[in-house]
């Protein structure tokens, strides 16, 4: 293996003892692991429970099966003995008030109810004022066709006449 000197304020030789160093503490620590880890799987493992529980034992002289018993507190049991109180029944529901509370509940209000609204207000407006522009542009070159003269020449009146009479049936119709 070859290693590469960096120039950071080491000697090669400083370098190479340092990193001598580092490969002989991973060795180090490569072989403790194994010996913890064969350590372990020979003894028998108990948990922190059952030390502390023979910890007690030791300290008391009593295990823990005879210190738990299984009689109840004096107060719990003067509880189950007593007779139940009985309860008054429970109205029962009727069916029809509770079918017309489902029907007559209202919808919860939509967060943007006003904004939609005013938006669907706007949405229409802008489309009558467009449907506004087409028929002024149709009716425009309706009347620009109709005063355009045929190939003799002359004003083609039978077109001319529809198109101020559209003009007029709206001016009437506007007021």
């Amino acid at each position: 293996m070859e290693l590469i000197a960096v120039k950071v304020g080491f000697s090669y030789h400083s370098f190479l003892l340092l990193s001598a160093d580092l490969i002989q503490k991973a060795k180090v620590r490569k072989a403790y692991a194994k010996v913890k880890a064969e350590e372990l799987a020979s003894a028998p493992s108990k948990s922190v429970y059952d030390r502390a529980d023979e910890e007690i034992e030791e300290k008391d002289g009593l295990s823990p099966e005879d210190s738990a018993t299984l009689e109840l507190h004096p107060d719990r049991q003067a509880m189950l003995n007593e007779p139940e109180p009985e309860r008054p029944p429970r109205p029962e529901r009727s069916q029809d008030r509770d079918a017309q509370n489902r029907r007559g509940r209202r919808q919860k209000p939509s967060a943007f109810a006003k904004e939609m609204a005013i938006a669907e207000q706007r949405r229409q407006e802008t489309q009558r004022r467009q449907e506004e522009r087409d028929f002024k542009q149709k009716n425009r070159e309706a009347t620009a066709r109709a005063r355009r003269p045929d190939q003799h020449g002359k004003r083609r009146l039978g077109r001319e006449s529809q198109a101020l009479l559209d003009r007029v049936q709206r001016v009437v119709g506007q007021s």
